[in-house]
């Protein structure tokens, strides 16, 4: 009889207990749910790793890039440099053709004025060669002298113009000695002046006659003066005249030449 009270007590002390452990539960739930936290650095992991990856790929793009215009300055270079080859080689092409044109022009600085020394020494003798020679045309030859001498003193003209104006004056000299004309002139004969008209056959010899074929005569190259004549060579040189300005038929006719004396 004494053991069913116990039991009793027993029972009424199980809803105790089960409301006592269902109590302590949420103190519990803490230390059930930690295993799931693990998750976290996990995932955090990853995520860094991926970020690794990017960063190691975006560098690896950057590292291809630097190098790509590494290379491209690399070739730029040795563009450059053929380049400044190149121009060294222009310039001392340059610095040789300057030299060469230097030496030229000292050269033909040279030549010019050599060329002028012997033109000026070439006008010298024309114009003794005149002295020497008849005096027929003396104003019209002296004033072509006085001009080529001004042409050699201009430094501006070139070279080719005095050597073509002194040449071309030669060649007029030349073709006084194949001429044959009559002029009228003044001269000086036995100190006195007289108006006449000449007679010029080349360069071989001066006459003279008075427009009233009065007085005629020759031009002596060694006295160098005009000496007056007989009638009957006045007659051949009136005759010589006419021919001259066609007013006769060409015959033979005998002037009075002389004799051929050397100066």
């Amino acid at each position: 009889m004494n053991q069913r009270p116990l039991s009793t007590g027993r029972r009424s002390l199980l809803p105790a207990l089960l409301i006592a452990l269902w109590l302590m539960l949420p103190l519990a739930r803490p230390v059930l749910a930690a295993p799931l936290d693990l998750k976290v650095p996990a995932e955090g992991h990853l995520h860094n790793e991926q970020q690794h990856q990017q960063i190691q790929e975006q560098w690896r793009g950057r590292r291809q890039q630097l190098l790509g215009q590494i290379d491209q300055a690399h070739q730029e270079q040795q563009a450059l440099q053929r380049q400044l080859r190149l121009l060294d080689d222009r310039l001392a092409l340059a610095r040789q053709q300057l030299a060469r044109a230097r030496q030229d022009q000292q050269a033909g600085a040279e030549l010019r004025t050599g060329l002028r020394d012997w033109l000026m020494q070439l006008l010298d003798r024309l114009e003794q060669y005149q002295q020497q020679s008849l005096p027929f045309l003396a104003e019209e030859r002296q004033q072509r002298l006085e001009r080529l001498r001004q042409l050699l003193a201009d430094d501006s003209q070139e070279a080719a113009e005095p050597v073509r104006r002194i040449l071309e004056a030669l060649q007029i000299e030349a073709q006084y000695g194949q001429e044959a004309e009559a002029y009228p002139q003044q001269i000086e004969l036995a100190g006195e002046p007289l108006q006449v008209e000449i007679l010029r056959l080349g360069r071989l010899a001066l006459f003279f006659r008075s427009p009233d074929g009065s007085r005629a005569g020759v031009y002596d190259p060694l006295t160098r003066q005009f000496q007056q004549r007989t009638a009957a060579d006045s007659a051949a040189i009136d005759r010589a005249l006419q021919q001259i300005r066609r007013e006769a038929a060409p015959q033979l006719v005998a002037l009075p030449l002389g004799r051929i004396e050397r100066p």
